[in-house]
């Protein structure tokens, strides 16, 4: 459960990060997430322009392992088109996943076809099994009491 007194930062853990760039036509993903450390996620993706004649899409898949030797789609979840310019989120709980046969990591996978799609993604962790969590290597924080 989140606490109000707790700092922002505490509560959703920047656990990945694709950097934005022109992406050209092809997959980019994330690294695997594991959800064992988290009972939520959420993918924040900064969309741009689009090169001309592109169109993109965002989606999550599931692994056992976090080298994704066996991936699938995460069952009911389609792709999101995105939109030139436009933010896109996509958020997920921990129960969505086939965890009966195993399927404990995730990864955001972004689609350009026809062209390159600027974009860069952000994954949060949320509702940490072990807080506080630690965020990715390189994050900065600004801890100031406000």
């Amino acid at each position: 459960m989140s606490h109000s007194s707790l700092n922002p930062s505490m509560r959703a853990v920047v656990v990945d990060a694709l950097a934005p760039s022109a992406k050209a036509a092809g997959t980019h993903e994330t690294a695997a997430i594991n959800m064992g450390k988290f009972a939520n996620i959420q993918i924040i993706g900064n969309v741009g322009a689009f090169g001309s004649g592109a169109s993109g899409t965002l989606k999550l898949q599931q692994s056992q392992t976090s080298a994704f030797t066996t991936s699938k789609d995460i069952d009911g979840r389609l792709a999101v088109d995105l939109v030139e310019s436009k933010p896109v989120v996509i958020d997920l709980n921990q129960g969505e996943l086939d965890i009966n046969n195993g399927y404990a990591f995730v990864r955001g996978v972004l689609t350009a076809t026809g062209g390159t799609v600027t974009a860069g993604l952000t994954v949060q962790g949320f509702d940490a099994r072990h807080a506080p969590a630690e965020p990715m290597t390189g994050t900065v924080v600004d801890t100031r009491a406000s």
